[in-house]
């Protein structure tokens, strides 16, 4: 009983803390930023990759969901096939500016992804998702996607000690991908991107 109650009160303590550093934090956008209109891609992209690019961001939202739920074989599972999609892409029809911007982000998602796939546990992995959001972010904003939308930019400030990381999610029920079951609602949400 007594380590029960002593489990409580240091999760207790855990969200107390990410709730003091989510007020702390100057990055939080009003409420009615957080709705703000969508923006459009920065390159004129053909739909197929368009496409494709929402299959990968689907892959990109199974995975932040196993990781929420702290389900690291289906993390894994989830990042082979996103992989494989991603390796796929129809770049035909890009003009040059797009392809020679792609090319750039391809290579330093491969970067990214190459130790992702090859994480001993949940904890690395979570580490690589965290460095994946960024460029998958880029990736949507640049081209933009059609599938699973809206697309809604979260922050935790007490991920990678404390230095904060971001993930993206296609609802408003938030789920922690780096703390999953312990701080299942560390976070908050910064804004909304859907294209």
């Amino acid at each position: 009983m007594r380590y029960a109650i002593s489990a409580l009160m240091l999760t207790g303590l855990l969200m107390g803390a990410c709730n003091k550093k989510e007020e702390a934090k100057t990055k939080v956008p009003e409420p009615a930023k957080a709705e703000a209109a969508p923006s459009k891609p920065e390159f004129a992209t053909p739909d197929s990759f368009k496409v494709g690019l929402g299959k990968v961001y689907g892959g990109y939202l199974q995975i932040g969901t196993a990781l929420a739920h702290d389900d690291f074989q289906k993390a894994k599972d989830a990042f082979q096939s996103m992989h494989a999609v991603l390796h796929i892409l129809p770049i035909e029809g890009m003009d040059m500016a797009a392809s020679a911007n792609w090319d750039s982000l391809d290579g330093r998602l491969m970067k990214v992804l190459h130790p992702m796939s090859a994480s001993p546990d949940i904890s690395t992995m979570r580490t690589h998702f965290a460095d994946f959001t960024p460029l998958m972010l880029e990736a949507i904003e640049n081209f933009g996607l059609v599938g699973p939308d809206p697309v809604y930019l979260y922050h935790c400030p007490m991920a990678r000690n404390n230095e904060g990381a971001d993930w993206l999610q296609g609802d408003k029920k938030l789920l922690n991908p780096f703390y999953g079951g312990t701080m299942p609602k560390c976070g908050n949400l910064v804004e909304a991107v859907k294209l």
